[in-house]
């Protein structure tokens, strides 16, 4: 139901160890690309990896939403085995954007697919292109680097060329104009290496000296005046004794001839790798604990990098969550640490990092668009049955983990950074693990970083997360297993799904809330936290249902009323005021049921037609544009015959009478059930669900009851599915 999760750096990813050869564990592996031979290079983008074969042609496997993969013949948005790229053959070097990839042939001409709106891909245009495209006037290449949305490439002469968006200046050539075929970068003509990043580059020239141009806030350029520069500026190095060169998306590196290595930028996740958490470092600071570095690498649209040091094993730091770092802890680090890993060669993506010894290959990090090349993702655009949820009588999903109530035990699974699995500890988990001394369970809720339960005589037990008073008990420490509402009784449901708030609706229709306040989301007209349940006055309500920072409910008379954070005009009432009190949408008499997503809100009416309202940016209203917001209710077309409706993050799904789903909205992780991974303005078919009776979107994944099952599609990054699959690789 209901929740704004973190933008790319939120992935998941799978535990344990496992080397692969390149060619997928398939039962008849493709034989084209048997007979491309064993690899001898790999590449990584934000989704998507690629390899080069010895014969001279590319793979590449992962997310192809936007034709990444360069196989035209490969529609699906999710590749989780490697495919050839089609048409392309002597290449000797590859390299991954944001969403697009790029190949240097030996003759020198480059080619480039994939996302190609910003003219990266260099041709002249801006249509992307799942087949290579050549790069235009490009015919001297020696080296390559393909940045978020632009691309560069070094000229045997030296001189330096770029292509694609330059709004910061990272094209280099004294302009901020974007540009769809390359232009030269003024000033350099001796450079060894170029290094493209999220919106800047940078230069080795063969001096030793290094040189930064583009976008500078976080500190890109290392010149310590954080302001944009759109020709090339040497960064504050302290002697141009530079060796080898890498960036990210807002942090440059570079290996000096000693074999300590020095770094500048942004620091939001250990970046810098000088132990400090400061946010950025406009000017460059040495790496910790590394003195004898032979080589560098550093993902080019990501946040961590890694270094070969003297006695071959590969230290790494910065943004770890998802087991990129390669240590086996999942957490971001600071400063390097010893990954024990020897291999010929490491490539850095978006989450994701694979190694390269001889032929074979291993991937570790997230693998949510089958990243790693094994066959396997963390991803589910179609449904299917999580046969450990069999046999649920009611299920609730939040951001990044799911509960549900059997024979009347409490179940939970997935993250568990705020105890909200419900058993005291903060260990994560990919199978439903029992809530203990809880018992005659009747129905489960999952909120932000806890969940709620009511039990059989009436009372509401939560535990998780307690720092607005969200568990209702003014005797619960910050985090908590299972401790009882105060002062609550006779409750027919409770909603957990707010961020850090809770609403329960009593079998006499009244309502109450208790937690965070700040936006008056506890509806009792004042904006305090409170940590025990507090009625609203005036409401009797036939459903309630919590979102992010409000609350929408049906009165019983039918009309539709809602409360708490109104920035995207989720309350319906034509305003963009927060209101502290119950709101009504007087225009409507007829609801019947209703949802509040993470800042949008939807009914069901008794016609059986729906309306939403609040933010609209990636369709989840239903009208088929993106647009900014709706403060009003607007009726969505073409559908009908609507029993429930349920509002997520950025979608909506709505479930027939007949027993069928549709949904809309933001898909890119697979929550619109129709088999791909990718946003839809209009309304399309949730595939092989059939019967279901009820419906609940968490984050981006969504769980409907049917006679014979739970079913559940769209992301699994922290095993909230629940279905015993790992949720992350932490080791290579």
């Amino acid at each position: 139901m209901r929740w704004a999760l973190a933008v790319l750096s939120v992935f998941g990813c799978r535990w344990g160890f496992e080397e692969l050869p390149l060619v997928a564990s398939d039962a008849q592996p493709d034989s084209a690309l048997v007979a491309a031979g064993p690899i001898t290079a790999l590449a990584s983008g934000s989704l998507h990896t690629c390899a080069i074969h010895e014969t001279g042609r590319v793979s590449c496997w992962g997310y192809n939403g936007d034709g990444e993969l360069g196989d035209p013949t490969a529609t699906e948005a999710i590749v989780a085995t490697p495919v050839l790229v089609s048409g392309l053959d002597q290449v000797v070097e590859i390299s991954g954007g944001s969403s697009h990839t790029c190949a240097r042939r030996s003759g020198g001409d480059v080619w480039c697919w994939g996302y190609g709106a910003d003219g990266q891909l260099g041709d002249g245009g801006t249509i992307s292109s799942t087949t290579p495209v050549a790069v235009a006037g490009l015919a001297d290449a020696v080296q390559i680097s393909a940045g978020y949305t632009h691309t560069c490439a070094r000229r045997a002469s030296g001189q330096l060329v770029c292509w694609g968006t330059n709004g910061s200046g990272e094209l280099g050539d004294g302009s901020n104009s974007d540009s769809r075929v390359p232009v030269t970068v003024m000033g350099i003509s001796n450079a060894i290496h170029v290094a493209a990043g999220g919106f800047f580059t940078c230069a080795l020239r063969a001096t030793g000296q290094v040189l930064c141009w583009g976008y500078n806030f976080e500190g890109e350029l290392g010149d310590n005046t954080g302001t944009d520069s759109n020709v090339p500026v040497p960064p504050m190095m302290p002697a141009d004794d530079t060796v080898e060169l890498e960036v990210g998306i807002w942090t440059a590196c570079a290996r000096r001839a000693g074999g300590t290595i020095m770094c500048w930028g942004g620091n939001f996740q250990g970046e810098l790798g000088f132990v400090s958490t400061a946010p950025r470092s406009l000017v460059p600071v040495t790496v910790a604990q590394i003195t004898d570095a032979k080589e560098l690498t550093f993902s080019s649209i990501g946040q961590h990098g890694c270094a070969k040091r003297a006695n071959d094993h590969w230290w790494c730091w910065g943004f770890g969550v998802y087991g990129q770092i390669g240590d086996g802890a999942g957490m971001n680090r600071f400063s390097p640490v010893d990954t024990g890993l020897i291999a010929d060669e490491v490539v850095a993506g978006g989450s994701t990092t694979c190694a390269r010894t001889g032929s074979t290959k291993r991937c570790w990090g997230w693998n949510g668009y089958g990243q790693h090349g094994d066959g396997a993702t963390l991803l589910h655009p179609s449904p299917y049955e999580v046969q450990q949820l069999a046999g649920a009588e009611d299920f609730g999903l939040g951001p990044r983990h799911l509960c549900f109530a059997r024979t009347g035990i409490a179940f939970c699974t997935g993250i568990n950074a705020d105890t909200q699995l419900g058993d005291s500890t903060t260990k994560p988990t990919t199978a439903p693990q029992a809530v203990p001394q809880l018992s005659s369970v009747t129905g489960v809720s999952a909120g932000h970083t806890h969940s709620c339960a009511t039990r059989s005589d009436g009372s509401v037990w939560c535990w998780g997360s307690n720092y607005s008073g969200e568990l209702g008990n003014s005797s619960a420490p910050a985090n908590s297993g299972p401790v009882m509402v105060e002062g609550l009784s006779n409750v027919a449901t409770v909603h957990s799904g707010g961020n850090g708030f809770t609403c329960a609706r009593r079998a006499d229709f009244v309502v109450a809330c208790w937690g965070r306040n700040a936006s008056g989301q506890l509806g009792d007209g004042t904006l305090g936290s409170r940590n025990n349940a507090v009625a609203i006055g005036g409401l009797a309500a036939n459903a309630i249902n919590v979102g992010d920072s409000h609350v929408c409910a049906v009165r019983t008379n039918g009309v539709p009323t809602c409360w708490g954070q109104n920035a995207r005009g989720q309350l319906g009432d034509g305003t963009q005021m927060d209101r502290s009190v119950p709101t009504d949408i007087s225009s409507i008499t007829d609801a019947i049921g209703i949802s509040a997503g993470s800042s949008h809100s939807c009914l069901v009416r008794s016609d059986g037609t729906v309306m939403c309202w609040g933010s609209n940016e990636s369709g989840q209203l239903g009208r088929g544009t993106q647009t900014p917001f709706e403060a009003t209710p607007v009726t969505v077309p073409a559908l009908s015959n609507v029993a429930e409706v349920s509002a997520g993050a950025g979608a909506t799904c709505a479930r027939r009478n007949d027993g069928t789903i549709a949904c809309w909205g933001y898909g890119r992780y697979g929550v619109l059930g129709d088999g791909r991974a990718v946003t839809s303005t209009a309304i399309v078919e949730v595939t092989g669900i059939s019967g279901a009776q009820s419906l609940d979107m968490g984050g981006d994944f969504a769980c409907a009851r049917t006679p014979t099952g739970i079913y559940c599609w769209g992301v699994n990054l922290h095993g909230e599915l629940g279905d015993g699959q790992p949720a992350t690789r932490l080791v290579p």
